[in-house]
């Protein structure tokens, strides 16, 4: 497989910094703080009182400040709801714009580039490794992959990268975070979800042997209380049915139809993919989905994720 570099657009940086820093985030997000390290980021989640998702995140360390990668226009949102719970560390949060340039590197031969530009390359799933400023991020998938955060002035790279590799289309990484199960919280589905429906709780987003957060009340009753009727599932459909914006998942229940969201999809040439939220009874009893807005679309269901 060639390998392929993507830009990347989807990012916002907000720096936590002070003494108080990773403190204050272990109150806050769903992932365990002290696991942090300059090889190893973490992904998490920021969550309501009401244990409804406001926004994923991947945590980097920056010395003993930490940056948050979040989905472009949840910055602001972010910021406000974190200064709520500030008042009293020594830390500060601020929006940031480092200039960063970032890329998806996908492709089976893709670490031997990273080896070559970084002097190693991270060998497992959210493992970093650094150049300076510069930052490469290995990432989960079906084929290798990985983020790369370029500071300003590293021009040999980005030859080097560009020279290496094919241009790729940002669909390209989106179809590989869907078969990862990966769903980023944008504006559109803040608040919305809880972190089990996303499947949070089976990826390690959640971290269920940490201390508390905002939220984790909930979160965990739902955990080790609940049984899920609900849960994320990837899904395909042939590609003679173009997946819509408009596009609702249907399937039939005690003579009626029941809807679900479509979370995230993608349309390519060789299969259209989805992530949906689906009744786990219906899934189990091979109830049959269609595509609400396309008759004779029906939904090959795959097995859950249980990793990103």
């Amino acid at each position: 497989m060639t390998n392929h570099l993507i830009e990347l657009n989807q990012f916002e940086l907000i720096r936590v910094s002070g003494p108080d820093a990773r403190e204050f985030l272990q109150g806050q997000v769903s992932c365990n703080m002290d696991l942090l390290n300059d090889k190893l980021s973490r992904r998490g989640a920021i969550c309501n009182l009401k244990g409804r998702v406001v926004s994923d995140l991947r945590v980097i360390a920056e010395g003993d400040n930490c940056l948050l990668a979040i989905s472009a226009g949840m910055g602001e949102k972010v910021v406000e709801l974190l200064n709520k719970y500030i008042v009293f560390s020594n830390a500060e949060i601020e929006m940031v714009d480092d200039n960063f340039t970032h890329y998806g590197l996908l492709g089976d031969t893709t670490a031997d580039l990273i080896n070559a530009l970084f002097g190693s390359c991270p060998a497992t799933p959210d493992a970093v490794v650094a150049d300076g400023a510069s930052k490469v991020i290995r990432l989960t998938g079906h084929t290798p992959r990985f983020e790369i955060w370029l500071a300003p002035g590293a021009h040999a790279c980005h030859k080097t990268l560009k020279d290496g590799t094919q241009s790729g289309q940002p669909d390209d990484w989106l179809a590989e975070d869907i078969l990862a199960g990966i769903i980023h919280i944008d504006p559109v589905l803040a608040d919305k979800y809880t972190p089990q429906l996303l499947n949070y709780d089976l990826s390690g987003v959640i971290d269920f042997n940490k201390g508390c957060y905002t939220g984790q009340e909930i979160v965990a009753r739902m955990h080790y209380l609940g049984n899920a009727k609900l849960r994320l599932f990837h899904a395909t459909v042939d590609t003679d049915y173009a997946i819509q914006p408009t596009s609702v998942v249907t399937h039939s229940a005690e003579d009626t139809i029941k809807e679900s969201q479509i979370l995230s999809y993608v349309n390519q040439p060789q299969c259209n993919q989805l992530l949906v939220i689906l009744p786990l009874a219906a899934v189990e009893n091979d109830r049959s989905f269609l595509l609400d807005d396309q008759p004779g679309a029906s939904l090959q269901v795959q097995s859950l994720s249980s990793e990103e």
